[in-house]
């Protein structure tokens, strides 16, 4: 029988179809731990929102009156400072809840060798870090993997959809606040905008995550 041996299903060489089957099953147990992340950075995002939440009321009724709720309840600590190191725990808990899951669905989209998938897991981490990069790379990075993982085609010319730019221009203004000084307004607009992103932020996860098993392994076969 002609080409019997030959050929795999539907006429693709055999070396080429073990291959993409092989691939097919790593990138399965890759997306079940994307998964299992997954359900570890959303509750993680909740607990930021909510955290943000309860700081920035905090902060209102201290300015609203702050001999009230500046007294100290616990050793040197008022009460509106525990709710503020409360917050910091859990906002830098979710960094790394958060940095797992954006480490594997980045490396699932280069293992699942998409045309544009050029931004690795650990790039994707790193941007955040470096100076002046960090104030954009991060949305070029999310974009491809939103791009890759729902749309199922990378295109650097387009614009990222609405989602992603609202959540990083309010990641951008959560910044205006900080942690340290005195409290004040900007304190509660800073924790408004992290309320924001993180919500943002939820989706992202929760819609990359639902779309990546569905990628294309159409480059398997080329």
């Amino acid at each position: 029988m002609r080409g019997g041996l030959s050929h795999g299903r539907c006429g693709t060489p055999p070396d080429l179809w073990a291959r993409g089957t092989d691939l097919e099953y790593a990138l399965e147990k890759d997306y079940a731990r994307l998964d299992t992340l997954a359900s570890i950075a959303k509750p993680m995002v909740i607990a930021v929102a909510v955290s943000c939440l309860v700081s920035a009321a905090m902060i209102a009724l201290y300015l609203s009156d702050p001999s009230a709720y500046s007294a100290p309840v616990l050793e040197n600590y008022a009460l509106i400072d525990i709710v503020t190191i409360i917050n910091i725990v859990i906002l830098f808990a979710s960094f790394f809840a958060v940095g797992a899951w954006i480490y594997r669905a980045h490396a699932n989209l280069q293992q699942a060798e998409l045309p544009g998938a050029i931004t690795s897991g650990g790039w994707a981490l790193a941007w955040y870090g470096i100076p002046i990069a960090n104030w954009f790379k991060p949305y070029q990075s999310m974009r491809e993997l939103y791009q890759g993982s729902v749309l199922g085609e990378i295109n650097s010319t387009q614009t990222a959809p609405g989602l992603i730019w609202t959540w990083w221009i309010t990641w951008l203004l959560s910044s205006i606040g900080g942690f340290t000084g005195e409290y004040d307004w900007l304190h509660i607009a800073s924790y408004f905008s992290t309320i924001v992103s993180a919500l943002c932020l939820y989706v992202l996860i929760d819609r990359i995550t639902d779309g990546q098993p569905t990628m294309s392994l159409s480059r398997t076969f080329e």
